[in-house]
């Protein structure tokens, strides 16, 4: 039986429904790139020659299965929420701002407390705040510059980033990996550790190397 656009789509759909069963849905269908329309029409147009309709069902399946899986290489490329998947977040962008959305198994209830290991040079603990939902310290130098770390249960929904006016980016930090956020002179650091939402908040003039520093230096105990 010849295969068409429809069994190619219909094919892909249902493996990739498996494939990424754990990704949030989104409304709306997937509308395929020109260029995977162009490589879908020329298969379909040298199965159509008559040396490719004599070819055997296995051929055609594993035409069909090499076709899918170029689909959903080029998807795990394309689509944010599996781009990002590696930084702990799934990440959809708008217009004016993208939001992060926690992946993975997330921590219940504060019954751990974060420590840091090393504490910066120069800088003390001058304030911490306890409540049942999230542990905030901040941290100050006789300079005055101060920075905030922050331990919370993430329960649901997702943190919004003004893309417009700042600078995004993703960075490893030792096992973790870090969605930064650089935007009027403050510079926020975003991660998952040990099933909890940490942020870390300083100034842009402090820098990511402190920041790095910090983020090294967190403990789960």
């Amino acid at each position: 039986m010849p295969l068409n656009r429809e069994m190619f789509k219909q094919a892909l759909r249902e493996n990739a429904a498996s494939e990424f069963a754990d990704i949030p849905e989104q409304d709306g269908d997937h509308t395929f790139s020109p260029a995977f329309e162009k490589r879908m029409e020329r298969l379909m147009r040298d199965q159509r020659r008559p040396h490719h309709r004599r070819m055997r069902s296995g051929v055609i399946k594993a035409l069909l299965a090499a076709a899918i899986l170029l689909a959903l290489c080029g998807t795990a490329f394309s689509i944010p929420q599996v781009r990002e998947a590696i930084t702990g977040f799934f990440v959809t962008t708008h217009p004016e701002y993208i939001t992060l959305t926690p992946t993975g198994d997330m921590a219940a209830a504060l019954d751990r407390e974060m420590r840091l290991s090393s504490v910066p040079e120069n800088y003390h603990l001058e304030e911490e705040r306890i409540e049942s939902h999230q542990i905030t310290r901040t941290y100050r130098n006789d300079q005055g510059q101060s920075f905030n770390l922050k331990q919370q249960v993430f329960y649901t929904g997702s943190l919004s980033l003004d893309n417009e006016h700042g600078r995004i980016w993703n960075q490893q930090v030792g096992d973790v990996g870090v969605k930064f956020f650089d935007t009027m002179g403050c510079l926020d650091a975003f991660w998952i550790q040990d099933g909890y939402l940490m942020i870390l908040q300083c100034s842009s003039e402090q820098g990511v190397d402190l920041a790095v520093q910090i983020i090294q230096s967190v403990e789960i105990e």
